[in-house]
């Protein structure tokens, strides 16, 4: 850990909202107990609670919101892989108060493999290690092994199985078991496992040791690119290492929307539909749109990061990449393109954070942000704000750095998530 990073370690008690097992997630997670931050550290707000928790450690131990956001990222592909595995995609915004620029946003959105005459499956090609590397390369604070290795330690000691993981492997368990690869990690006693039971992945684990020790470059030029094209050919799923050398996630600076003395920034990741719902426009695409999963993060200086997953469509092709334990996610030429929305609005004079919203929910996600957005800066709660949206949502209504007391994070009531609070 950087000479940073370990200076700034402090002893604090901190609390999970709705959580009683903390203490057993951050041990299994990081390991021994270690010295924590004392006083506000900032907030996540996820899809999943173990990811949630992940993240929040990562706050609590000195970093920053780009750092928890890898943290989370990672250890959603292990604790929800139907939404957010090492195969899949997604787009994030990062912001930091420190800097004049507008939000960046970070684009790795599945792309299509080469395929081949034994792709009955095709795969979308891996983006979330590259994109997420990328995004917390140019705004985190601590080595990117240290944000892995958490999510390796989940899959190797096991997680307890959440309701929103079990409602998506019951949706899909028929023609996901039927390959045997999916069947032996997700259904390990002949039957789908449950919310509530334990689940091992230690090929996953593995993976995860190999991307924290080589880097995230290994999985498109190294060993990594070869045992998942390896196995997504054997899967059906038709990828190269070709395929992962030349994918490339992209960064572009955002433009933004103001309101008063508030500037917002918007995801170009749909299409600007969030920042037409927030304007008052009609934000909903019509159609079967994939499935996706999203958080946000802030840190105590009010740096902020909102991030939207996607498989392309729940479990991805269904099927497992080799020994890897990696679910491939679907090729984007075989389904409509996700829409993944996520907003963060900061102060036009003082540049402090106000708020970050990211949100799923198929074709009305978008216009689910758009609509959290005008409510949280309105001081109204960020959902319910359509019937199938849900957001992920932290705001401070008196701005951060500054009063701490007025931030607030929330996961969609309608959901299974967690947003943490401090003690």
């Amino acid at each position: 850990m950087p000479a940073r990073a370990v200076a700034s370690l402090l002893a604090s008690g901190l609390v999970l909202a709705g959580c009683g097992t903390v203490s057993k997630v951050r041990n299994l997670a990081f390991g021994p107990p270690s010295p924590y931050l004392s006083g506000y550290v900032g907030a996540v707000s996820a899809d999943e609670p173990i990811a949630a928790q992940t993240g929040r450690d990562v706050l609590a131990r000195g970093g920053n919101a780009a750092d928890a956001a890898a943290a989370t990222a990672f250890a959603l592909s292990v604790t929800l892989p139907s939404r957010a595995s090492l195969g899949s995609g997604g787009a994030c915004l990062a912001y930091r108060p420190d800097r004049k620029d507008p939000p960046e946003a970070f684009l790795f959105q599945p792309v299509a493999g080469s395929g081949g005459p034994h792709a009955d499956r095709p795969a979308a090609v891996p983006m979330m290690a590259r994109g997420i590397f990328l995004m917390q390369a140019r705004y985190g604070s601590v080595g990117f092994d240290e944000l892995v290795r958490p999510a390796s330690r989940l899959a190797h000691g096991g997680i307890t199985v959440s309701r929103a993981f079990a409602d998506d492997l019951a949706a899909v368990s028929g023609p996901l078991l039927a390959d045997p690869g999916a069947q032996a990690v997700f259904a390990p006693a002949g039957t789908p496992v449950k919310a509530g039971d334990q689940l091992v992945q230690p090929l996953l684990g593995e993976t995860l040791d190999q991307l924290a020790v080589a880097g995230a470059g290994d999985v498109y030029t190294g060993l990594l690119a070869q045992r998942l094209a390896e196995g997504a050919t054997k899967a059906g799923g038709g990828l190269t290492t070709t395929d992962l050398r030349n994918a490339l996630p992209s960064v572009e600076t955002v433009q933004t929307v103001s309101r008063g003395n508030v500037e917002v920034g918007f995801s170009p990741a749909d299409g600007g539909l969030a920042r037409s719902a927030f304007e008052g426009g009609d934000a909903t695409r019509s159609g079967r749109l994939p499935a996706s999963t999203s958080f946000v993060v802030m840190d105590r200086d009010g740096g902020a990061v909102a991030c939207d997953l996607t498989m392309n469509n729940l479990f991805g092709t269904g099927r497992i990449a080799g020994e890897t334990g990696v679910v491939l996610a679907a090729s984007p030429a075989r389904v409509s393109a996700p829409l993944l929305p996520a907003a963060i609005a900061f102060n036009a004079s003082s540049r402090a954070f106000r708020a970050a919203v990211s949100g799923s929910g198929q074709g009305e996600a978008a216009a689910a942000v758009g609509s959290a957005m005008s409510n949280l800066l309105r001081g109204a709660p960020a959902a319910p704000v359509t019937d199938a949206g849900r957001v992920n949502s932290i705001a401070c209504s008196k701005g951060l750095p500054g009063d701490s007391g007025s931030c607030v994070a929330a996961t969609d009531p309608r959901g299974m998530g967690l947003a943490t609070r401090p003690d």
